[in-house]
């Protein structure tokens, strides 16, 4: 079974707010292609539990955490590595038992034409919930505070959703769902939550707007040298090698 990418879309959401938090740091990440370090551990940490949380709802031949393990040795990440595998037992003793997730797909990135530029997203875990597809994006590390902070995490999955998830799997769009695991402390059943995301349609559309002129921003820059452009935090480069 070939490898599944766990990674970030090719023209999505990070894409965007990297160019929007600083246009040399979007340029690092994607015009030159360079490698972001790990530098806080909690990162590398949800970076395993994604990559095992992609494999269980797979059903890969191998377990997820032998997946787990190669890519914590791939990429320097065995210092997190068990840390990461008492996560995933935890969550496995969590919802075997009450699993309402059933996989239609996993790691599936959608493109979507936005005002004449291609919008894509990856989604973690493409669900039918009740005999409707719904969005599951997994959340490690800290929890939402409020419906609104997470309402902008998300709006770019609400609306790939409503556009496409009809026409492509023939039932309708149940919403998007954040499943939040509280990497912090693992042990407690609290630190495992799933809610739906409540997004007013004035912030999809406002979204929509804002990639449109996102896009156009960075289309000034295409003819600028890669390593010059503006930056709008010193410490930028000191993320990448």
């Amino acid at each position: 079974m070939a490898n599944i990418n766990t990674g970030q879309s090719s023209r999505g959401y990070h894409r965007l707010a990297y160019f929007q938090e600083c246009p040399q740091k979007y340029s690092y990440a994607y015009n030159l292609q360079l490698k972001q370090k790990f530098t806080n551990p909690n990162m590398g940490l949800g970076t395993l539990v994604h990559e095992g949380l992609a494999y269980r709802y797979l059903g890969s031949e191998k377990s997820p955490f032998e997946h787990v393990e190669e890519y914590a040795r791939e990429n320097d990440l065995l210092s997190v590595l068990t840390k990461a595998n008492e996560i995933l037992k935890e969550y496995d003793l969590r919802w075997t038992n009450n699993e309402d997730f059933v996989p239609a797909d996993v790691e599936k990135e959608f493109q979507l034409d936005i005002n004449g530029e291609l919008y894509t997203q990856r989604v973690d875990l493409v669900a039918n919930i009740n005999e409707e597809i719904c969005f599951v994006d997994h959340k490690t590390y800290g929890r939402f505070k409020s419906k609104w902070e997470m309402a902008g995490q998300f709006i770019g999955l609400m609306v790939l959703g409503r556009s496409l998830v009809s026409d492509m799997y023939k039932l309708p769009f149940g919403g998007v769902w954040v499943n939040e695991i509280c990497t912090m402390n693992p042990i407690a059943a609290r630190s495992f939550s799933r809610r739906k995301v409540e997004i007013p349609q004035g912030l999809m559309d406002a979204y929509i707007h804002n990639v449109g002129f996102t896009y156009s921003e960075m289309q000034k820059l295409i003819s600028s040298d890669h390593w010059m452009y503006p930056k709008n935090f010193s410490a930028c480069e000191s993320k990448y090698s």
